[in-house]
């Protein structure tokens, strides 16, 4: 990222270690945020997937259940080499070799992940108040954030501080235009370079493009 700042800025590599720093924290902490927002979800769906991931483990445990003789030799065979493996995130079980009962003891574990979650759906407080009721009093801090999408805002407040810290730099409003002349009408402008080559240093998936033409408009707005 202090490479960007110098490139995109002009930046000394002293101010751009510092600014490349403070804009990789900011992100961070965005992310966090970001993150902590989409998991506040009610508690009754919650509950209902925790009660879907039960019924399907159930499932799977009565289909492996009626599995016979010559389906129980090529499972019991896999799941030797699976849970003997050291490697294996799931290798805890010693499986016997040369036996018939690998699929009567992978049944009897997932009656117990089932019985795990079944217990997990149980305790879940259908109740409980979103994480933001922490935080304050009043409708804004009551509601639910987990239905919303936000896969894209740890991306829109860096770009946001960026455009901030291009006016700051250049003087200019950050702006994206479009070149009609050329295929696809790509976009273009020294801040969509700029957010573009942020992205790719910090490994943003969100689109460059979409949060810097929407960061442009509130920008635009804000100083209008």
């Amino acid at each position: 990222m202090t490479e960007v700042l110098s490139t995109h800025l002009s930046m000394g590599d002293g101010e751009a270690q510092e600014v490349a720093a403070k804009l990789l924290g900011s992100y961070r902490t965005a992310k966090a945020f970001s993150k902590l927002e989409a998991e506040d979800k009610r508690p009754a769906g919650d509950i209902a997937a925790i009660e879907k991931a039960a019924r399907a483990i159930k499932t799977a445990r009565v289909a492996i259940e009626s599995v016979g003789y010559h389906g129980s030799k090529t499972m019991g065979r896999a799941l030797e080499d699976l849970f003997q493996d050291p490697t294996a995130e799931l290798g805890t079980f010693l499986w016997p070799s040369s036996s018939l009962r690998e699929l009567d003891l992978l049944a009897g574990h997932l009656q117990r992940l089932q019985s795990v979650l079944e217990e997990a759906a149980q305790k879940v407080d259908p109740s409980a108040m979103s994480l933001g009721s922490d935080l304050g009093e009043g409708p804004e801090f009551e509601t639910f954030m987990g239905h919303k999408k936000r896969r894209v805002e740890d991306a829109k407040h860096l770009t946001r501080k960026l455009a901030s810290l291009y006016f700051k730099k250049t003087g200019k409003i950050p702006q994206v235009w479009t070149d009609p002349h050329s295929p696809g009408n790509p976009a273009y402008s020294p801040f969509f370079d700029l957010t573009k080559a942020a992205f790719a240093a910090f490994e943003i998936t969100a689109s460059a493009e979409g949060c810097a033409r929407e960061v442009c408009k509130e920008f635009s707005s804000e100083k209008s």
